[in-house]
Formats: structure tokens, sequence, C-alpha cells
């Protein structure tokens, strides 16, 4: 451990000595938060984290439980108890906190026996078909996203020219049909069904759309959002169309024009959530926000850096300590201290090089990012660092992306992205040759992966996206700029747009998106820097009227 470090924590255990010394005595609780905060003064945790704690400290009291008490069961057991994904979240941050909090030996008596983890979010309904309707359910979603050529009679031609939906688009489909199956099987015995057909008739669809819009108006913590559950209807109506079931679909299409939380779910459809709004004006708020957001890759770089550096300093070999067998063979403690080193190193540096590809290349969309491939029949992450102008290029073809179909109609498709060094404000290239050499090798099975962002688990292809939905919202956070994967997309668009409001043909290239759809969702940038230039003007009138004088008693 550095210097300065274990003079830290030798400073706080002085104060700890004698036992409780902060709190009353047997309050596990209070001295936990005094230790903690004593922790944060001295610089080896984020100040910020302590709200997290504190909240599943607090959910702990209610159950009449200490810190100490707490097991992954009743983690599960508190996530029942609150009502919205954000306190969930919350409370999974406590648990990273109580666990990172095993690293400092002061704590190590005011914590569970063992280490939390991470918690599958069980109090949450999992949408599934029954077991016998699964193979069923697989087989509408490919037919409903597999676009079939029409007049052509050879195999080879018709094998050519059949189009396939991107994998976003075919996991909504997939989320939309198994949510609807599990739903009526709530209401109706599935057991005895022998195929998918029999679910559609009218009573069975508005039990299900009405369900789905009873949990949202109860905000339970499973429910869909009003956006979510018109994409849903509107996705099972085509795949109802496609099955040749167009009676049932047209019963979806009514029903999408008269309840009003399905109206309410198009209109959100069709412009930007009230939530992301906010999260954008946030984002312009102050230049100090916006600095973080553009050199996020930069901090997310330097404190991987630092983890890598910790451990070295320490005795831990991280890239030999990846295998999980090589880490169970290290004492308790040593143990739990290379895993939160190594996670940390992990974690900051996808980030690192995630934000780099989206901030200095493009905001690629969450799957087509983790989804990039350095070598293999559809590669489409290139290296060539070791080129004249060192660079790393990146291509995905129009059937990997979201809106590929519309691309292709268009006879548009991707440009090839290049992240290279053009000037003193880039730093993609350095960043992810720090990956690639220092991080990358940190995961089990990177030496024979093909993926960019290899698995952690080998049986993936490669690191799941629930995984770097928690890492981005830890690191993001600890920076100050709390923020999903999606964000990187509005927050580069807003900039852009704040910064030039004529720049919405060149984000279309950039996004491969419809110059028309960006003027939609972000016209109430353009609306808000009307509404200031207004007010300026009338300022800079009135100041004239004026001549510049103070009104009387108004100092």
């Amino acid at each position: 451990m550095p210097a300065g470090r274990s003079g830290k924590l030798a400073g706080i255990a002085e104060r700890e000595a004698g036992g409780q010394a902060a709190g009353r005595p047997g309050d596990v609780r209070q001295v936990l938060a005094a230790r903690a905060d004593l922790l944060a003064k001295a610089g080896l945790i984020g100040k910020k984290r302590l709200r997290s704690l504190t909240r599943l400290t607090d959910l702990a009291r209610a159950m009449n439980l200490d810190p100490a008490e707490v097991t992954p069961d009743i983690v599960v057991a508190m996530k029942a108890r609150v009502h919205t994904t954000k306190e969930m979240e919350a409370v999974s941050r406590g648990v990273r906190v109580l666990d990172d909090l095993r690293q400092f030996p002061t704590m190590l008596s005011l914590l569970p026996p063992e280490p939390i983890g991470a918690i599958e979010m069980k109090s949450r309904l999992k949408p599934e078909a029954p077991s016998h309707l699964l193979d069923e359910t697989d087989a509408w979603v490919r037919a409903a996203t597999t676009v079939l050529p029409v007049g052509v009679e050879t195999p080879e031609a018709h094998a050519m020219m059949t189009m396939h939906h991107s994998v976003g688009s075919k996991g909504v489909y997939a989320a939309a049909l198994r949510s609807y199956v599990h739903h009526l099987g709530q209401s109706r015995e599935l057991t005895g069904v022998n195929g998918l057909v029999s679910l559609f008739d009218r009573a069975a669809i508005e039990t299900v759309i009405v369900r789905w819009i009873d949990d949202h108006k109860q905000a339970r913590p499973w429910a869909l959002s009003p956006r979510s559950i018109y994409r849903y209807s509107v996705t099972v109506r085509l795949t109802l169309e496609r099955h040749g079931l167009q009676d049932e679909a047209d019963v979806i299409r009514d029903l999408c024009k008269k309840l009003p939380v399905l109206i309410e779910g198009k209109a959100a459809n069709e412009f930007m959530s009230v939530e992301t709004e906010n999260w954008c004006r946030e984002l312009l708020s102050g230049p100090d926000r916006t600095r973080i957001f553009e050199m996020q890759h930069t901090l997310y770089a330097s404190i991987a850096n630092e983890a890598l550096e910790a451990a070295k300093v320490e005795g831990f070999d991280l890239v030999e300590l990846s295998d999980p067998m090589k880490m169970k063979k290290l004492p308790a403690r040593k143990r739990s201290r290379a895993k939160a080193l190594l996670r940390r190193a992990r974690m900051f540096g996808v980030c690192a090089a995630a934000a780099a590809i989206e901030l200095e290349g493009a905001p690629f969309r969450k799957t087509n990012l983790l989804g990039l491939m350095r070598s293999g029949t559809r590669q489409t992450f290139f290296d060539h660092q070791h080129d004249t102008t060192p660079r790393f290029t990146i291509v995905i073809p129009n059937e990997m992306l979201k809106n590929g179909k519309s691309l292709t109609a268009r006879g548009k498709s991707m440009t090839p992205v290049d992240i290279l060094t053009t000037g003193p404000g880039d730093y993609g290239v350095s960043i992810l040759k720090f990956y690639l050499k220092r991080i990358r090798p940190l995961f089990p099975g990177s030496a024979v992966s093909s993926a960019l962002f290899p698995a952690i688990d080998r049986g993936h292809a490669h690191l799941r996206t629930k995984t770097f939905d928690t890492w981005l919202l830890e690191c993001s956070t600890e920076i100050g700029l709390p923020m999903t994967p999606h964000n990187y997309r509005h927050g580069v668009c807003s900039i852009q747009i704040n910064d030039d409001p004529n720049c919405i043909d060149e984000l279309e290239i950039l996004l491969c998106d419809r110059a028309e759809t960006l003027k939609k969702y972000y016209a109430f940038l353009d609306r808000e820097r009307t509404l200031r230039t207004m007010q300026a003007k009338r300022s800079e009138r009135r100041a004239q009227y004026g001549q510049n004088k103070q009104v009387a008693g108004l100092g």
C-alpha cells in the first residue's frame, strides 16, 4: 500500500482506537457511518458514495438489521420494498460501497462476513414464456425479424437477399412477445396450450395490455413506461401481421388509438423523454459538466491506471489473478483486496475505452459498441496502431444496426469511423492502446476472444450489457456525472447543437439517423436558445431606454 494511503489509514485507526469511538456503544450503523465519513474526509472513498451507503443502512434499520447482517437474500428483500428503478439502483450502489469498504482493516468488524457481490434484480418479474412455448416464441421472433425477398427463385439468391433485423430490434421483439405470454399466464392457465395462435383472441389481447397499463399506473418495480408499452404493443401487432393474424393485429391497432396511455406512449416515442431532456439540460447547465462529459475517458483511464499501480505496489499480478482459480489461492484478506483492485481496473479501463470510442469516434448504440470484433468474418474493429498514421477504424454493416433496414432502403450505410490523433485534444488512440495492452488482458480468455470487450464469464461472446450498464453508472457517478450508455448519443448531440445549431446535417452522417428525426428530438434546444436570444434583446432595449441607470431604491 502506498505510504500516503497507509498513513491516512493509520490516522483513522488512531482516532478509532479503543473501540467504538464514534456513535454510542453497540450502534453498529452509527459507527459504520462515522468511520466511512472519516475515510471520505481522508480522500479514500468518494463522498457522494456515502449517500448510497446511507440508503442501504436505512433500509437495514427498517428491517431491524445491522449492516453486518446484510446478505444477498436480504438485498433482494430490500429491493422488494422500494418502488422505482432509481431506488433499486441506489440499493445496488450501497452494496458495492459496502463491499469496497472491505479493503480497509478498520471496517471489517462492521461488515458482513463475506462480500455480497452483484445481485440480480430477483424482485422484478422476469417476462418469460412457459417452457413448452419457448421454441415457438423464438420461431415467431425469427420470422418477424427476417425480411424475405419477393419473386426470387434460386436458393442462392434467396439467401443473399434475405435481410435480418438488428440485434437490438430482435431483442425488442423477443422481450415484447415473452412479456405478452408471461402476463397472459397470470390470468389464464397456459399449461395445456399447444400453440401461440390461441393466445391472441380479443379478450387475451385486452387483458395483457390492460395489465401493462395497470402496472405502470401502480408504479410497480417491473412496470413498463408508456413509451415501452406502446412499442411492445406495436411489436406484437407486427408479429401477428407477419403470421397472417390480421384481425387480431387490428385489435391492437384499435386499442393504440383509444387507450390514453398508448396514445401517450406513441407521442413519447416520437419525441425525447422528459427525463432525457432534463439530463441534456443539466449537461449544458455549466462548463464544468460539459468538460467532465467530454473528458470522461481521460478521467476513467487515470483511475484505471491508479488501480494497476496500486496492485503493483501491493505485489498483485492482476493478469495472473484474473484466473479465478489463482485468485482463490490468496489468503482471504489479500484476496478481497486483489478482487477490489481487479474490478476497479477492469471497470474504469473498459469505460475509458468505451468512452474514447463514443466521444472521439461516434456515439454507437450499446449493442454495437459491446459487439465490436477484432477479427473473424464479422470483424468490425480494425487495429492500425502500428501504421504510419496510427488509428483504429470501426466499420459496422447495415444488418447490425438498429436502423439498418431503413438505411439500406435509402441506399445508405454507416461511414467508416476512424479514431486518430489530429490535434492536442485527441486522446482516443492513446487510451485504446492503454486498454488493449493493460486492461483487456485482465479478462479470462481475452487471448483467444475476438471481442474488443471480452466477457468475464467465458460463456458469453462479449461483455454483458448489464455488467457494462452497472460499471458505467458507477464510474460516471464517481466523477460527478451519472449516466447510462445511451446518454453518449444525447450528450454528443446536445453539446454539438448547442455550440452550432446548423450541425444537423453533420450529425446525420455521424449518427446514421435522419435529419428530420434529430431536429424533432433536439428541438427543445432550439426553442430554449430562441427564448434566451429574445430575452437578451429585450434586456438590451430596456438598458437603452433607461440609459443604463439603476432603478431608484433597488441598489
